[in-house]
């Protein structure tokens, strides 16, 4: 029985060490690390087209609140009846609602601000040979927001606009009007324009170019 007592105590006396609930992480993925290279801003961009296709192409059809029931197109399902009358499916409960709007304020504007504010960083400034190539990156994610802010504007009219990356929460959100979201969402898309590239090579197929921002000014517009 000693024998079984004694390492019960010492075990029990390091599990109420402090030291054994230090974290030394291994490695780590935070914007400070990944931010450094040229490479890295690359892997955030992918990663952030990839949250913004996602309203488009996800697990459902969550797009579909952006075209059917509104002047653009209707479907003649009965499965789709709903679309018919706004004011009494998209309530603040509505699915279609709340996911359009974590999808925006949760995933694709912190990610394209956290681009945006590091790009910008006079230390990030020689990751880049040139200032034209660093504003390439900064009009992606720039035309991304543009994009995200001019759905949020037809969807909801106002909306507060978040145009950086917080340390703290913040619980002092002001509603700014619609046509203030879209001034936003148009200086956006006038800098992605006027940096994004006209063409991109084979292997960046699908990626943001000049015209899409040219696109989507005109109905910004």
């Amino acid at each position: 029985f000693r024998w079984l007592l004694l390492p019960s105590i010492a075990l029990f006396l390091y599990c109420c060490s402090e030291d054994i609930l230090t974290e030394i992480p291994k490695s780590s993925l935070n914007a400070d690390i990944v931010l450094k290279s040229k490479q890295g801003f690359e892997n955030y961009l992918v990663g952030l087209i990839y949250q913004t296709r996602l309203e488009v192409n996800g697990d459902f059809t969550w797009h579909a609140v952006n075209i059917v029931g509104t002047d653009l197109a209707d479907d003649s399902g009965t499965e789709y009846s709903t679309y018919a009358n706004w004011v009494s499916y998209l309530t603040p409960i509505n699915s279609e609602v709340t996911f359009e709007w974590n999808w925006a304020y949760s995933n694709v504007l912190p990610q394209a601000n956290t681009i945006i504010v590091y790009a910008r960083k006079p230390e990030s400034k020689s990751i880049w040979p040139t200032d034209a190539e660093r504003n390439a990156v900064i009009a992606e994610a720039r035309f991304i927001r543009g994009y995200t802010y001019n759905i949020l504007a037809n969807l909801y009219g106002g909306v507060p606009i978040v145009d950086t990356i917080l340390a703290a929460p913040k619980f002092d959100y002001v509603r700014a009007t619609r046509k203030e979201v879209l001034d936003f969402a148009k200086a956006d898309l006038e800098f992605a324009s006027k940096w994004l590239p006209g063409t991109v090579t084979k292997d960046k197929e699908g990626r943001i170019v000049k015209a899409a921002a040219d696109h989507l000014l005109s109905e910004v517009y």
